[in-house]
């Protein structure tokens, strides 16, 4: 799993978009397959209606596809990471997997947490569409607060925000 990734920086935003953190397709269709075998808990509020996963770093006995990218995202992406924000990252990094079906939601927010300096996200729909819903984006805006950019993420995209 060591190979090029791609990355594009959206300065104003202080974020990035990594494309190809897992080099074959076939490898990001297994990790979505087994993510869809662990147990999911409805967790919702005003903010958000969605299921979710325990700290994927806690769960014994993981699908060995999901276990090999926990350690990825604890080894090589953290690097990378550090690398690209200039930090040095926490010694524990927790994981959870979202599933959203018709009607979940997730409102704008800011993620701020007090253990949390770095979030990331990875889209594993693959058969996911426009029309569907549902993307994270980001909105770059001028001096006059219009938008003049919008940032899309895809399948197999990973962003990370700081």
């Amino acid at each position: 799993m060591n190979h090029q990734r791609e990355v594009k920086h959206y300065p104003a935003l202080n974020l990035y978009k990594i494309k190809k953190v897992l080099e074959h397709e076939s490898l990001v269709r297994n990790l979505a397959k087994q993510v869809r075998t662990l147990t999911f808990d409805p967790v919702e509020n005003d903010l958000h209606c969605f299921n979710l996963t325990g700290d994927l770093t806690g769960i014994e006995d993981l699908p060995s596809v999901v276990e090999d990218f926990v350690k990825l995202m604890n080894t090589g992406m953290r690097k990378t990471i550090e690398d690209l924000y200039r930090i040095q990252t926490l010694p524990k990094i927790s994981m959870t997997a979202s599933a959203y079906v018709k009607g979940d939601f997730l409102l704008c927010h800011d993620d701020l947490c007090s253990d949390r300096h770095i979030a990331f996200v990875y889209y594993l729909s693959e058969d996911w569409n426009e029309d569907d819903g549902g993307a994270l984006r980001f909105f770059d805006y001028d001096e006059d607060f219009k938008c003049y950019h919008r940032i899309k993420f895809w399948y197999e995209d990973v962003s990370v925000l700081s």
